[in-house]
């Protein structure tokens, strides 16, 4: 008896519970137009959302080791599908998103990095939002269209 209570009080340690985040953008003078706007998703396809900027963010939640969201009333991974950031209902596949403390706040990042952050416009997103709408992408190692905007980080709040 005494020995089950001990293992489910250690067991318990190490269960997370889930926090609710929210995503930022942070950006230097060349941005002013996005600096401090929040991150959310709208419905791009069969169990997908890109990511937007605007005036609010969308609550995530986080776990300890992956971002995910249940607004649409099913659960989605964020994760990265070519330079597109999404929220998909594959829990496998693309690659996952993670966080990088940076003098005390916590950024988005891809493998360790937090840069290749864009603000995109016109990306061919199959609704079209992108038309009038910045939409965040990755690109890690350059090549962004032109039209693109550098975030200099996506922080946690």
């Amino acid at each position: 008896m005494k020995f089950s209570t001990i293992f489910v009080a250690i067991l318990a340690s190490f269960v997370t519970a889930d926090e609710s985040i929210k995503l930022y953008v942070n950006s230097k003078a060349d941005a002013p137009q996005i600096f401090g706007a929040g991150i959310s998703s709208k419905h791009s396809g069969a169990g997908i959302n890109y990511l937007f900027l605007g005036r609010g963010a969308e609550t995530l939640q986080y776990d300890g080791f992956e971002i995910t969201s249940t607004n649409s009333g099913t659960k989605q991974w964020l994760n990265l599908d070519g330079p597109f950031v999404q929220l998909t209902v594959a829990s496998t596949g693309g690659q996952r998103l993670t966080w990088k403390d940076v003098d005390g706040k916590k950024y988005l990042s891809v493998n360790g990095r937090s840069d290749g952050f864009f603000a995109c416009k016109n990306t061919g997103d199959p609704y079209n939002y992108s038309a009038n709408e910045y939409e965040l992408m990755y690109y890690p190692s350059g090549g962004q269209p032109s039209s693109c905007l550098k975030i200099d980080g996506l922080y946690r709040a």
